[in-house]
């Protein structure tokens, strides 16, 4: 077997395993001819998810099978609070990593890591050197030493640190006396400050080659994008070749028959070229976990953040959708792109929600948003959001949701136009401009409960007033209320505010 069937066929293992329970995948993997073949051929972010989905507990002997690559994926995401070093995660990472190789570990460590693991040494310990006619007495109980010589004191005397760092330094000191001497005697000399910015550069640097970019690069991605202005960009390149490193499973795994772009990409003909349009897809997701600054862990966890961006992605092909195919169209522009011209069109439908409320006539009264009816005060409370959302009223398990459909945005205006009527409507009533409206403050009224009240009361001859009506008053009148009823209440309305019977009706179709 070559180096591509053996590929192709690992590939293959990987998609079967990301199918199965998380309970049998262990066993499922070390039942392999080549267990740890099959580990190294996971990307980072898939082993990375699978060890969390199965249990960091659980995965101790996959861990041990693990190449130092998908090792330093988890520290990169794990024991960094942004730009500081977590004692805490890193303490926890070096006892599960003891756990599962501690001679691997240490070659890890010594060879490629030896400046990070000082700098953790550096705020962790405490290092004396014991003088030829020096009484060993003289050290305080909290000391040990392995040579006589050099006295280690543990700062923090918490019993998972002290019990996880006495083991790395005793086996440090029997797999290289020489390296654990150079190690114990040159951290203390570290300019903590500067080897902690550096390690962190390289963090974000390796980082940034997933997608996940500082969060003050990750944010851009929420800069609206015209569709006209990523028309005129120039066509990404797709390599004919492909990627000889492992494409995320976990991201691509999530995908549903009923969104544009799995359409798409199940209409291509190139592997290869749909190869690399998942592998785009995943490292998008991952720029989204940066901007929105959450921390992924699990298949569950990183399931919405998948439907977020599909949907966005959906809303920008559908567009984009002109004379081009959605297949030609995911070919030809960055997803990121196509993304930012998604969230353009929600962004658009804020902008016009706030451009309306900041000169409405409902907000010059000084009115409560529950002025407007559940539905329509949903979708003002999600449209007025920093990043807005869709209210979806629990039809989906959620009060609120990410905007997913263009379908999603037609509703949306089709609501928003309609409250706008309403607003323009009551803002031409001088009779309102009389009236006290201070009851809708407690709930009273909302804005059809209003327009009932008054269009009632001129029916049955009282005063334009905000006052109760007699229940069993308007149960008859209500009773009594025809479909031609409603071409006296245009016109009333057009009598009161000026508005053509016809734009009324047009508003209200």
């Amino acid at each position: 077997m070559n180096m591509l069937e053996k590929k192709q066929q690992l590939s293959v293992i990987r998609e079967e395993l990301a199918q199965m329970p998380s309970g049998k995948i262990v066993n499922a993997i070390l039942d392999y001819a080549q267990p740890a073949a099959l580990v190294q051929s996971f990307s980072e972010q898939d082993f990375y998810f699978l060890i969390h989905d199965i249990g960091i507990h659980d995965s101790m002997e996959l861990l041990s099978l693990a190449s130092f690559s998908q090792w330093e994926y988890c520290l990169d995401l794990e024991v960094w609070q942004k730009d500081r070093l977590s004692m805490t995660a890193m303490t926890q990472w070096l006892s599960w990593l003891q756990q599962a190789d501690s001679e691997r570990l240490l070659y890890w460590f010594i060879h490629q890591q030896t400046l990070f693991i000082e700098l953790y040494l550096y705020y962790n310990l405490e290092v004396c050197i014991r003088e030829h006619d020096q009484d060993p007495s003289d050290f305080s109980n909290d000391f040990f030493t392995i040579d006589d010589v050099i006295y280690i004191r543990i700062i923090d005397q918490d019993e998972e640190k002290h019990q996880s760092l006495t083991e790395f330094i005793t086996k440090l000191a029997a797999y290289d006396y020489d390296v654990f001497q150079k190690i114990m005697l040159e951290f203390k000399g570290l300019i903590p400050t500067e080897t902690e910015e550096r390690e962190f550069h390289l963090r974000n640097v390796r980082a940034a080659e997933k997608g996940f970019l500082p969060f003050y690069e990750a944010v851009g991605i929420y800069q609206s994008l015209e569709a006209d202005t990523l028309r005129k960009q120039k066509p990404k390149s797709l390599s004919s070749k492909g990627s000889v490193l492992p494409v995320p499973l976990y991201a691509a795994g999530l995908l549903h028959d009923d969104h544009l772009l799995v359409q798409a990409l199940t209409g291509l003909q190139d592997e290869e070229m749909e190869l690399q349009l998942r592998e785009e897809f995943a490292g998008l997701c991952n720029h989204i976990i940066s901007a929105d600054q959450k921390m992924i862990r699990t298949r569950d966890e990183l399931k919405e953040v998948v439907q977020k961006v599909l949907g966005f992605l959906n809303i920008g092909l559908q567009h984009l959708h002109g004379t081009d195919s959605i297949t030609t169209l995911i070919q030809r522009y960055a997803f990121k792109g196509i993304f930012r011209v998604g969230y353009g069109v929600i962004r658009n439908l804020h902008k016009s929600a706030q451009t309306w409320l900041d000169g409405s006539w409902f907000e010059k009264r000084s009115l409560p948003l529950l002025f407007w009816d559940e539905e329509y005060f949903g979708i003002l409370g999600g449209l007025l959001l920093k990043k807005p959302l869709f209210f979806d009223n629990y039809k989906k398990g959620t009060f609120f949701r990410e905007f997913s459909s263009y379908n999603d945005i037609e509703t949306t205006q089709t609501k928003l136009t309609a409250i706008i009527s309403y607003d323009n409507l009551f803002s031409k009533m001088q009779i309102l401009d009389e009236l006290p409206l201070d009851l809708i403050n407690i709930g009273k009224f909302n804005h059809k409960t209003l327009l009932l009240t008054l269009w009632c009361r001129a029916c049955l001859g009282l005063e334009p007033k905000l006052l109760p009506i007699d229940f069993s008053v308007f149960k008859t009148f209500f009773k009594n209320w025809q479909e031609q009823d409603k071409k006296e209440l245009i016109g009333w309305l057009s009598e009161r505010t000026g508005l053509s019977p016809y734009k009324i009706s047009h508003d209200w179709a």
